[in-house]
């Protein structure tokens, strides 16, 4: 039955489109394919009586590429896409069926409603055929779509006509992306902060965590365990949420404008990582997303701003998946930002199978800290703050205590007994946030934040 209906459905689409003819459609030709689906770039919905009435509302609305059909459901999935330029989100569904608008179909950075996110996914929208010149790229900068000439030939933009940098910063443009040259007391992917700026992320810290306040609830976001995060330097934008569910076999970054519209579910942007994590413990850090890659050594410094890997980072001594926190996950390793910079927690088998703390800078480990904590297995999780690795006790007791603090600047250790609460029992990531001064938490499918306040 499930099959007559979409018969149906493809041949009211057939007798709607002036330009594919019946064979196009016994044959399931470039238009229409039963059976597929185009995921990730819908922009929106809308429910039909009749099929055809979705490639009407496509032709409609300057933004629609193509549109996946429900048939269960009789709903139009309208996207900005086509299956020749995302090849890899074109996948098989038996409910669905994918049809790409075959007239009057905007080209693919033509206009800034219908940005693209690199030249080469032009010309190969285009079929090949798209010219060199400016088009519409949201791959340079944040939240905004620019102009910028595209290279057809080589593929490659030149970001600097888009004139990213700001406060006098110059631009020089290389392959897949660009560097600003920024005048003094500037710095900055484009020399957007100041040398205010610059004090307070690079601030002396010296005090202590005195108590941390009960958890506030934010969201109920599935699965059970998971990691949210915000940009402590702003770069992505003061206000954006990144998520990452699960706590391995993932590669789906998910981006929210902001704590309203993560709320809301409403996503602005999913990243499709190189490779799959490991664990709880990733940070957004400036424009790059740094994580585990699954059942490695290594720290993925992903861009965000460019979707390529800008560099591996290794974590010579790490035992990949041997060592997690209580709770398991896969959590060997914990990555972290405070007022320090970034560091990686991680369970050392050559400690004993106790935590290490490392610092990360230039994207190489220096001054790796052995602890005398009790073993990663028997502790619930750990973050840092103002150069201080504070472990938590348990991660479902309700509530449990952090029992270990170990001060990088002095060397000292102690037992602060602060009282913490796991919430709803299942805290699988802490992490804290320097430039709000919270902790981020993920409790079984809950979001949270906690206050913190100082000796």
């Amino acid at each position: 039955m499930a099959r007559l209906v979409s018969l149906a459905v493809l041949l009211l689409l057939c007798e709607s489109s002036p330009r594919t003819s019946a064979h196009d459609c016994r044959a399931g030709a470039e238009h229409s394919v039963t059976g597929m689906m185009l995921k990730g770039h819908i922009y929106k919905t809308m429910s039909v009586s009749l099929g055809h009435e979705c490639l009407k509302a496509c032709y409609r609305d300057v933004t629609c590429q193509s549109f996946n059909y429900v048939l269960s459901q009789s709903t139009c999935e309208f996207s900005n896409r086509i299956k020749e330029a995302k090849p890899e989100d074109f996948v098989p569904d038996p409910n669905r069926y994918y049809f790409k608008r075959d007239r009057k179909r905007v080209p693919l950075g033509s206009i800034p409603e219908l940005p693209a996110e690199s030249c080469k996914e032009i010309k190969a929208s285009e079929d090949g055929q798209a010219v060199s010149g400016k088009h519409w790229l949201n791959s340079i900068m944040k939240e905004e779509s620019v102009l910028a000439y595209c290279d057809m030939d080589t593929e490659d933009v030149n970001e600097c006509a888009s004139n990213p940098c700001i406060n006098g910063g110059t631009c020089v443009d290389g392959i897949n992306g660009y560097t600003c040259t920024c005048p003094p007391n500037y710095r900055g992917i484009r020399c957007e902060n100041d040398d205010e700026f610059c004090r307070l992320s690079t601030v002396s810290c010296t005090s202590t965590l005195k108590n941390v306040g009960n958890p506030v609830t934010h969201h109920n976001k599935s699965p059970t365990q998971g990691a949210w995060m915000k940009d402590p330097l702003g770069v992505m934008g003061n206000d954006t949420i990144f998520a990452m569910g699960s706590h391995y076999s993932n590669n789906q970054l998910e981006e929210f404008e902001s704590l309203d519209k993560f709320k809301a579910g409403v996503t602005r942007k999913t990243y499709t990582l190189p490779f799959k994590w490991d664990g709880t413990g990733a940070v957004v850090y400036g424009n790059h997303l740094y994580y585990n890659r699954e059942n490695s050594q290594f720290i993925i410094k992903y861009n965000l701003l460019t979707s390529n890997i800008d560099n591996n980072i290794t974590l010579s001594g790490y035992s990949p998946r041997r060592i997690t926190y209580m709770w398991g996950g896969y959590s060997g390793v914990d990555l972290a930002v405070d007022e320090q910079g970034l560091w990686v927690l991680w369970g050392n088998t050559g400690n004993g199978n106790r935590l290490s703390a490392s610092k990360i800078e230039g994207d190489v480990v220096v001054n790796t800290y052995n602890l005398s904590t009790e073993s990663m297995g028997s502790m619930g999780n750990a973050f840092m703050a103002c150069g201080v690795i504070y472990c938590i006790d348990s991660y479902n007791a309700q509530p449990t205590t952090i029992n270990f603090a170990y001060d990088t600047k002095t060397g000292n250790q102690w037992n602060p007994n602060i009282q913490f609460r796991n919430q709803y029992g299942y805290n699988s990531m802490v992490d804290y946030n320097p430039k709000e001064k919270l902790l981020y938490a993920w409790d079984n499918s809950r979001q949270l934040t906690y206050s913190l306040t100082w000796n």
